[in-house]
């Protein structure tokens, strides 16, 4: 806990994150994130951002419990992007630019 960092750049061929507990500003970014990358963070709070940008093929995106301004953005995502988010609360922010062919919100 206490600003944890995860930064991943051209990943590629089945990524998973998974993030338990996780509190006190996490930020998450991924660039350029390919086939079928998997992202899911359970009772995270305050302040956490997540940015993904040009991520396609199969993407699955969840997050429970999140409370106090929990920020995503999402550009140019493509082909099946999954997007759940439970009990969220409290300022969340949600914005998917560009994106195409079967998005779940």
């Amino acid at each position: 806990s206490s600003s944890n960092h995860y930064s991943v750049s051209k990943a590629s061929s089945s990524n998973h994150y998974s993030v338990s507990k996780a509190s006190s500003s996490n930020h998450y970014s991924v660039s350029k994130a390919s086939l079928s990358n998997h992202y899911s963070v359970s009772k995270a709070s305050s302040s956490n951002h997540y940015s993904v940008s040009k991520a396609s093929s199969s993407n699955h995106y969840s997050v429970s419990k999140a409370s106090s301004s929990n920020h995503y953005s999402v550009s140019k995502a493509s082909l099946s992007n999954h997007y759940s988010v439970s009990k969220a609360s409290s300022s969340n922010h949600y914005s998917v630019s560009k994106a195409s062919s079967s998005n779940h919100y």
